[in-house]
């Protein structure tokens, strides 16, 4: 633990300190681009007033020459000339007309007719008189051929209109060239913006100098671009090639031009990641030491240890055995005792005899028995002598006693056991037997009251065979019930007659006042046919408006009987039947056919059946039809 601690101790001040030099490296480089970033603005800035002087100076002489009506070529040139000198870094001094063609330039016009009516700073000069300097994006230049920014004044005449403009131009390179002047790491860079693309940059790394016109800041250079930051500092991935550095952003001058200054992690965090390895290792080193020695110490403590307790331990395994041993009995008795008392299901033991001789709390429960009631009864005489017909239950059929006698194990799912008070209750158990040095000594029972499952158990039956909305039965209990019918029938040798039965106009209630009357409807049909047949008929729900009723007679009188009963039915569901929508009417159509009809099944008849109805239905409804037949009830 003491080894522990110290490796504990050291690792987390290692890694404060080695935090601290990284944050004061960060803050040094956050210093350093944030100088960088201010010397070069200002450097930018100096330039580009420089020029805008000249170009002032160029303009208002032109428009004085122009409003006194003297303008001079040779004049003009001389002060370009002259005006040129002052600003070497420029790519020459030009004079565009107001149509936009260079009528004079230092050196001469290289091109004649050339026009830059078509550059946007021209149109902006052209249509704003108040535009004052105008920076443009970078250009390639027509004849210089190299990529360039223009620096424009405007040219008005005697009267204020647009007569022209003047303009230098400053090369890319000569920009890219005074950012390399700034010592950087080799993934730095540094990077002159406009408000949305790049107009120059330099990193040692690039070999392809500026990276000119790029539309990809990284999200906290484009927001502070776009709210125009003067100066800020910031650490990000670059959206150019995408480094992790440090950058400083500072506004160059009242221009909207940014000098972005970005030193890389992997360059101002060489050689605090070199000192950090090497300290690592250090680490690393004292931690094997400290703990392999620790491991020595341990293991010569522990020889030590375990001789002085193997010492111990003879003089205390006599006394430990023997009190083990009355410690496990102990226990042993106790877990037995919390298992019968804590057990959900009833658990009682019998000896030989079938006299109980242990019994847990939930047994005695539902026995119905009192907290010292139960030992020495005789099991099966208080709680299995009877079945659920009331009928004795002889011993030798007892699962205990067959078990007491072969020793089996025994379970039984679906058994009757009778509670003190003369009720029964329902349960399933197993019997296994108790022995005693090889031979059967008693059996234990453990039982469960299945009361509430056989309760489920009759629901899903029920479910299965009876629709849910009417509680008659449906096409699952009419299978099995034509099965019944057609063995009773055979050996009886009676007829059995059978309707079916569709009501007529079901549909408009449904349409008309809504499926919960529809269902109010189907429920008042239901109680209708029942109350039309006899006890031991059978009606049935098929789906729908559809029920079958199945009726028994002998041979002579079942088409009597049958028509008989279509006669009651169509009367009973004809009546109106008054509902909290309103008054539904509807009627039945029924089909009749009997059971045995030649060589046809059951099926076979009640698709007779099926088509007599629809026989009734499509010659006016209300009506019943057997076989080929049509009838009008009465």
């Amino acid at each position: 633990m003491g080894c522990l601690l110290i490796n504990v101790f050291v690792v987390a001040t290692v890694s404060l300190m080695l935090q601290r030099n990284r944050d004061r490296e960060m803050t040094q480089a956050i210093e350093l681009s944030a100088n960088y970033a201010l010397l070069l603005s200002q450097d930018i800035a100096r330039l580009i007033a420089k020029i805008d002087v000249v170009l002032q100076t160029v303009s208002e002489e032109l428009s004085h020459q122009m409003a006194t009506g003297e303008f001079d070529e040779a004049a003009v040139n001389t002060l370009l000339s002259r005006q040129d000198k002052h600003i070497p870094e420029a790519l020459g001094l030009r004079v565009v007309d107001a149509a936009g063609v260079i009528r004079y330039a230092v050196n001469g016009v290289q091109v004649q007719q050339a026009s830059i009516a078509d550059r946007p700073q021209f149109i902006r000069l052209r249509d704003d008189p108040q535009a004052g300097l105008v920076i443009s994006k970078p250009i390639m230049g027509r004849a210089a051929q190299k990529w360039l920014i223009s620096l424009s004044r405007r040219i008005n005449s005697s009267n204020g209109e647009f007569a022209g403009q003047v303009h230098a131009a400053v090369s890319l390179d000569q920009i890219s060239t005074l950012f390399a002047g700034v010592s950087l790491g080799a993934k730095s860079s540094v990077a002159l913006w406009d408000r949305d693309s790049v107009i120059a940059r330099y990193s040692p790394q690039d070999v392809h100098g500026a990276s000119t016109g790029l539309r990809t800041p990284s999200r906290q250079l484009k927001q502070l671009l776009e709210t125009d930051q003067e100066t800020a500092s910031y650490h990000a991935r670059s959206g150019v090639d995408g480094i992790e550095k440090t950058f400083s952003l500072h506004r160059v001058g009242a221009y909207p031009l940014y000098i972005v200054v970005g030193l890389a992690d992997e360059d101002y965090l060489r050689e605090w990641r070199s000192d950090a390895e090497a300290v690592a290792w250090l680490v690393v080193l004292f931690v094997w030491v400290s703990v392999t020695g620790a491991a020595m110490l341990y293991r010569s403590w522990q020889r030590r240890e375990s001789d002085h307790l193997a010492l111990l331990r003879q003089e205390a395994e006599y006394t430990a055995r023997l009190e083990n041993s009355r410690r496990d009995a102990e226990a042993a008795r106790r877990r037995s005792e919390l298992i019968l008392d804590s057990a959900g299901e009833g658990i009682c033991g019998v000896d030989c005899a079938g006299r109980v001789v242990f019994v847990n709390p939930a047994a005695r429960k539902m026995y119905g028995w009192g907290d010292d009631e139960g030992i020495g009864l005789d099991l099966h005489a208080e709680t299995h002598y009877q079945n659920a017909e009331g009928r004795p239950c002889s011993l030798a059929d007892c699962a205990v006693q067959k078990t007491l006698q072969d020793g089996e194990r025994r379970t039984v799912k679906d058994d009757l056991f009778w509670r003190k008070d003369g009720k029964a209750f329902p349960v399933e158990y197993s019997v296994a037997a108790m022995a005693d040095e090889g031979a059967i000594s008693g059996a234990v029972t453990v039982f469960r009251d299945i009361t509430e499952r056989k309760i489920l158990e009759e629901r899903i039956t029920h479910m299965a065979m009876f629709d849910e909305l009417t509680g008659l039965p449906n096409r699952s209990f009419l299978a099995d019930a034509l099965q019944r019918t057609v063995a009773v029938a055979l050996r009886r040798h009676e007829v059995v007659g059978i309707l079916y039965v569709d009501l007529d106009a079901f549909k408009a209630v449904n349409d008309q006042m809504g499926h919960a009357a529809g269902d109010a409807v189907l429920r008042q049909v239901a109680a209708r046919l029942q109350a039309c047949i006899r006890a031991e008929d059978v009606v049935a729900r098929l789906g729908g408006d559809e029920f079958l009723v199945m009726t028994q007679a002998d041979s002579g009188n079942v088409r009597e009987n049958c028509t008989h009963l279509a006669q009651r039915i169509i009367e009973a569901i004809s009546q109106p039947i008054d509902l909290p929508e309103g008054r539904a009417v509807v009627g039945a159509s029924i089909g009749i056919a009997q059971y045995p009809n030649g060589e046809a099944s059951i099926e076979r008849c009640i698709q007779q059946a099926d088509a007599a109805m629809y026989r009734a239905k499509n010659r006016g409804k209300g009506r019943f039809a057997v076989a080929d037949t049509v009838t009008v009830p009465r």
